[in-house]
């Protein structure tokens, strides 16, 4: 595609200059001030401006595009113009924009206008949804573009349609750029996590944007050139992978903390709030003690429209439904957990934590198929002993409920105690599932990490695993606390290959929480509790510290009696086959 003459003249103008000077403005907070270099928000979908006076362009105005248009429009210093099909969207979005400060934006619903808008070379965000909605807006793009443009698509999408656009896109002299984008409405608004990769010519045009526009933590934006090909959109995808394995495991913990302990969402919610204080601080456990506080507004306890309860003099904040026990015990997902499973497997990398997490969902999803299953498959407890009834045993229930008084991490557990099973009962119940989401936890990023650096050996991505952990510690879903010594485990490691779970620290955290994290384990085992990320992990965990695994020993055995495979010895190199006899 040949460059324009308007093309040419503006070529070595000053967006990027116009987008550079407010990342530097922000540290741990974000300015509220609207900038008005470039004039208030309109809208003006039928004819193109008089001049292109637009940085940088979004299509796709949903509510991430929406919010991101605005996150650009205040914090980048630049003019933006967005592009949507829908008038209505589009109107909503310039609205917005000038009730929250006048902010430099124009939308659009033709697209010729919204090209001819932007400053050359242009710089084009897709904010739409994965697989055909791209290659549609790169049609439809394609022939009002020009030699350096830069397109860089936020979407969810397979790494490997990305590469296959860079190519396509790179034959138009155009730069195509995948984007892994965390944080959802809100982080897309006030600042996200963002995994870019591509040519180093299209990281230099929209850096400044990008930097201006992330999240922030006392180490810097939260944004990261990834290097070349689509190593952003895997990157994205294994993040998408550890959040899910991250919510599995929260998501047992709550389990066994409502169904062996008997405690109240209320009372699990203060756990939570508690451990967001500490060592397992995250975002996502965090939110886990918000969705516990939060009521119906719906419905109250007993199970009355909230309006009728209230005409009736009733129905209190106190007195209604806890909303997370209203909802449907089906979990969703959009593929981004079974892409990662899937990769996994590929690259020949074990990411049972991630496994177990996306098998939960499914296993979810069989609703009548577990109803059905409540009469037909008892549960047949391997222990006799449930509760106590003896008068000694009643007086030990009462020396662990004053033990649990005394434990400042277990104190709410001691109003419970009184009628509790036994094997539940004990002080230790939430330390040790405490120590347990922990050391998941931990497991679910080294999965994650060892993929992508199995990865990025075999496709040549330059991709800085240590810097990878501290940009996902601000705005990003799996932001966590345990990242700074995650990434001090990763700058240190001697090979690239050695999992982090080898470093000093985190090998010492993992070998004092694990008697704990065994315990969180057999009681669920005991009870029929299922608490399989949990379990997977530690199976991960044991296997990796075996010198030897006789099973594996067999297995190949197997393989070579049934299949004549051959199998390796110890004592010598080589294949060897037998000629097995049953």
């Amino acid at each position: 595609m040949s460059t324009s003459a308007a093309h040419a003249a503006h070529a070595s103008s000053a967006p990027i200059a116009a987008c550079s000077g407010a990342s530097s403005a922000r540290t741990g907070a974000r300015s509220s001030a609207a900038t008005t270099t470039a004039g208030p928000a309109r809208a003006d979908s039928a004819a193109p401006p008089s001049a292109s006076t637009c940085a940088v362009g979004v299509v796709g105005l949903g509510v991430m595009g929406s919010s991101l248009c605005l996150n650009i429009a205040e914090h980048a210093s630049c003019r933006v113009a967005g592009f949507d099909l829908s008038s209505e969207k589009a109107r909503d979005v310039v609205e917005r924009a000038r009730r929250e400060g006048d902010l430099p934006f124009e939308a659009f619903t033709k697209l010729e206008p919204f090209v001819a808008a932007l400053i050359p070379p242009r710089r084009i965000i897709l904010l739409v949804p994965a697989g055909k909605p791209v290659d549609a807006a790169l049609d439809a793009l394609s022939p009002l573009l020009a030699d350096g443009d830069t397109v860089v698509d936020m979407g969810n999408e397979w790494y490997q349609l990305t590469e296959a656009r860079q190519a396509r896109m790179a034959g138009l002299g155009v730069h195509y750029m995948g984007c892994g984008i965390s944080g959802g409405e809100s982080g897309a608004r006030s600042g996200p996590c963002l995994m870019p990769s591509g040519s180093p010519a299209a990281w230099a045009t929209v850096a400044p944007i990008l930097r201006a526009i992330a999240a922030r933590t006392a180490d810097g934006p939260c944004v990261a050139y990834l290097g070349m090909g689509a190593a952003g959109n895997y990157v994205k995808m294994v993040h998408n992978g550890v959040e899910y394995g991250d919510m599995q495991l929260i998501g047992e913990a709550y389990h066994l903390m409502r169904t062996l302990g008997g405690l109240t969402n209320a009372q699990i919610g203060a756990v939570f709030d508690r451990w967001s204080q500490g060592p397992l601080a995250s975002y996502l456990v965090e939110i886990t003690a918000a969705i516990l506080r939060t009521k119906d507004a719906a419905f109250t306890a007993d199970g009355l429209p909230a309006g009728a309860a209230a005409a009736a003099g009733g129905g209190a904040e106190a007195d209604r439904a806890d909303l997370v026990d209203m909802i449907k015990d089906s979990c969703g997902s959009k593929g981004t957990g079974k892409w990662t499973v899937q990769e996994a497997a590929e690259q020949g990398v074990a990411a049972p934590t991630m496994s177990a997490a996306l098998e939960a969902r499914y296993l979810s999803s069989l609703l009548s198929e577990r109803q059905r299953a409540v009469g037909r498959m008892p549960f047949r407890p391997a222990s006799a002993t449930v509760r106590i009834f003896s008068p000694m045993l009643a007086i030990a229930r009462g020396f662990l409920a004053i033990a649990c008084a005394w434990a400042p991490s277990t104190a709410a557990l001691g109003a419970r105690l009184i009628g509790w099973p036994l094997i539940t009962a004990g002080p230790c119940l939430v330390d040790d599932l405490e120590q347990a989401l922990y050391s998941a936890k931990l497991c679910s990023y080294a999965q994650g990490l060892a993929l992508i650096q199995r990865a990025a050996d075999a496709k040549g991505w330059d991709v800085d695993l240590a810097e990878l952990a501290r940009i996902w510690k601000g705005g990003c879903i799996i932001r966590a606390a345990m990242l700074d010594e995650i990434r001090a485990a990763l700058r240190t490691r001697k090979a690239l290959s050695d999992s982090i779970l080898h470093g000093g620290v985190l090998r010492a955290h993992l070998d004092v929480r694990q008697a704990g994290w065994r315990r969180a384990i057999m009681r669920a085992i005991e009870h029929g509790v299922p608490a399989p990320a949990l379990s997977s992990s530690l199976a991960f965990y044991d296997t990796l510290r075996q010198p030897r695994l006789p099973s594996a020993a067999l297995i190949q055995a197997q393989r070579d009696f049934f299949g004549g495979h051959t199998y390796e010895r110890v004592d010598r190199p080589g294949s060897f086959h037998t000629l097995w006899k049953l």
